[in-house]
């Protein structure tokens, strides 16, 4: 009996060990910062990686669908957060958020054979805008799409609602300029580009780590990651990594 006890234990304190050296988060596609398919499952995947790696902590990645993604580190025990993700107000209720991992500038893209100019929110009157599933587009314009100063139509992801864009069925849609690029990149040549985007940003924002707040040390954790990042700045290893 008090050897089964005393392997049992054992048992237990190891798994707690390889527990506390290991954090499990939920990533998804966001080509060229975040994908399964690029190396180090792309620079910003890898900023983190490298973040955590330098307290000791190894980072395992699952990715999903960007809905499921959230989901599944909201209320999945497994998974104690997910990468990398704008604040809002919905947000902070399950989950505390690391320093900025990254800041993103996102633009309206639209048709080259459309006109389309804008300096304040108001002049989207009228636009039908693309939008992707699980994305949050900043408080203004959540606040527009509730007050029907435009219409939307939502994509399950950005190639899509790209496609619809290109087809004319939607007017605008806003994204980071990195990654819709890339995504056109890959269907046309850099001279026949069907689409532009406008200069003037819609919003440059911050994008973070999550941990649940349901997680295990979840104060710990983000206390850690921002110890990690800070020092991976510090070391200039950061600016070596960041490729926009």
């Amino acid at each position: 009996m008090s050897v089964l006890v005393i392997v049992s234990s054992l048992s237990i304190q190891a798994k707690n060990e390889t527990a506390t050296n290991s954090i499990y988060l939920t990533n998804g596609e966001w080509t060229p910062y975040l994908s399964e398919k690029l190396p180090h499952y792309g620079f910003v995947s890898q900023i983190v990686t490298e973040a955590f790696k330098l307290k000791g902590i190894e980072v395992v990645y699952g990715f999903y669908p960007w809905p499921r993604a959230y989901s599944e580190a909201k209320g999945n025990p497994k998974w104690s957060g997910t990468i990398i993700w704008k604040k809002s107000d919905q947000r902070s209720k399950d989950f505390y958020f690391s320093d900025p991992t990254i800041t993103v500038s996102e633009h309206f893209f639209h048709r080259k054979s459309m006109l389309f100019d804008w300096n304040e929110i108001g002049d989207l009157k009228g636009y039908k805008i693309g939008i992707a599933r699980g994305y949050f587009y900043g408080e203004a314009f959540e606040k527009s799409i509730k007050a029907n100063l435009f219409t939307t139509d939502e994509s399950a992801n950005e190639r899509l609602a790209i496609d619809k864009l290109v087809a004319k069925r939607i007017d605008l849609f806003p994204g980071s300029r990195e990654v819709v690029l890339n995504l056109l990149n890959k269907r046309y040549h850099e001279s026949q580009l069907p689409i532009t985007y406008h200069p003037k940003p819609i919003i440059t924002a911050e994008y973070h780590l999550l941990i649940s707040k349901k997680s295990t040390n979840a104060l710990k954790l983000i206390k850690t990651y921002n110890e990690g990042l800070a020092l991976l700045k510090k070391s200039g290893r950061y600016n070596e990594i960041h490729k926009f």
